[in-house]
């Protein structure tokens, strides 16, 4: 089985304090991809991707991640057909940050700078009795100034 997150991407544009200047951002996500799940393994599938933001001049702001097909219900779904199969995005490489949008499933994580690289942990809990095929989830990648 193979499990892809697609994020979602987006273009933003900020006027600084109702001054002529303008700073735009460009969000550049890339899917967290699980590779094969082992329903019979003792053992989560983890898996990396990676959300690029970049910006005309130096900036500080907040990534928020959201719920996806889950709903907010304690985790994410990613879906195949009629079948779901749960996992969860992380801040940190440990796991144990979850990052949201505020809405349930964690915060959104801070940063700033010109080009910077947020790195997603995502994570599959173990045993969970899932068909075969392709699993996907959407996640809305919001950047806040």
């Amino acid at each position: 089985m193979i499990g892809l997150v697609k994020l979602g991407a987006a273009l933003l544009l900020l006027a600084c304090g109702g001054t002529a200047f303008a700073q735009s951002c460009t969000v550049s996500p890339q899917a967290v991809a699980f590779g094969g799940y082992d329903a019979l393994s003792p053992a989560p599938t983890d898996g990396v991707g990676t959300i690029r933001v970049g910006c005309d001049a130096a900036a500080n702001f907040t990534v928020g991640l959201s719920t996806g097909n889950g709903g907010g219900q304690g985790s994410r779904a990613m879906q195949g057909g009629q079948r779901a199969l749960q996992y969860d995005l992380y801040a940190d490489p440990s796991r144990s940050s979850p990052w949201g949008d505020g809405s349930g499933l964690g915060g959104p994580v801070s940063a700033g700078g010109t080009d910077t690289d947020l790195t997603v942990y995502g994570r599959i809990p173990a045993r969970q009795n899932v068909p075969a095929g392709t699993y996907s989830d959407v996640i809305v990648v919001t950047v806040s100034f």
